[in-house]
């Protein structure tokens, strides 16, 4: 109804006020009223822009830089970040929206959307290493950080809510049932020093080996079975068998 799509346009018109700037889809959900929530606009409008050209609001540019400039694992971390918000498969339009970066950065590596969301999700690797790697789950055995990366989110990411990804440290803020952790990435275990981070880490180093202890929490993926999060849950200090 047309007047209910009002009701969305005096919300859109508030938080713009609120915030004096164009409004993302994560500007949105963090400060609408509940009973407007962000998947209610969707209903209404069908897309995030339609809904901002009906309350007469700017879009934000969208800008793709050069995909030489772009690392591959920039790639994973946008694609994670993006997926993380959604907790669901999305499409290029949905993609674009959130996404910084192009997903036309995403088909020139891949060949096509299809083929993106199986290399993320489906678990379906083809001619990006070696056919004498070893498998995991479909997954190649990680050889180094990025990889490392990947195989951590194909498989736990059903466990936790992504606050944020970043090549900065921490790498990365994830929540497992109300809890919050930072967490660093590493191929390695000893890379966390190699790399100067502080031994004070109040987070978790997720690494594919643990060639050295550190004083902060370690989680090795290489040592765990993947279809038993226990440990895990056990680092962000939550006893499964009381849940």
């Amino acid at each position: 109804m047309e007047e209910d799509k009002e009701l969305f346009k005096k919300e859109l018109e508030r938080i713009s006020l609120l915030l004096n700037k164009n409004l993302t889809i994560l500007d949105y959900k963090q400060n609408c009223n509940k009973e407007l929530s962000f998947d209610k606009l969707l209903y209404k409008f069908g897309r995030w822009s339609d809904a901002l050209d009906f309350a007469g609001l700017p879009k934000n540019p969208h800008k793709s830089p050069p995909s030489s400039k772009i690392s591959l694992i920039d790639l994973d971390l946008e694609f994670w970040r993006v997926y993380s918000f959604y907790q669901r498969p999305f499409n290029k339009r949905e993609f674009k929206e959130y996404s910084k970066y192009s997903w036309a950065s995403y088909i020139r590596r891949f060949g096509s959307w299809s083929k993106c969301l199986n290399f993320y999700i489906d678990h379906e690797i083809k001619n990006t290493v070696s056919t004498e790697r070893k498998l995991l789950g479909g997954i190649p055995v990680p050889t180094n950080e990025q990889e490392t990366i990947l195989y951590f989110f194909k498989f736990y990411l059903k466990y936790v809510k992504v606050h944020y990804l970043q090549s900065n440290f921490p790498d990365s803020r994830l929540e497992l049932m109300g809890v919050v952790k930072d967490v660093e990435f590493e191929y390695k275990s000893s890379s966390f020093i190699q790399h100067g981070h502080p031994l004070n880490f109040d987070g978790i180093v997720i690494c594919w080996i643990k060639d050295k202890e550190l004083p902060c929490k370690i989680f090795e993926l290489s040592n765990n079975d993947v279809d038993n999060a226990d440990l895990l849950f056990e680092l962000f200090g939550i006893d499964r068998r009381k849940k």
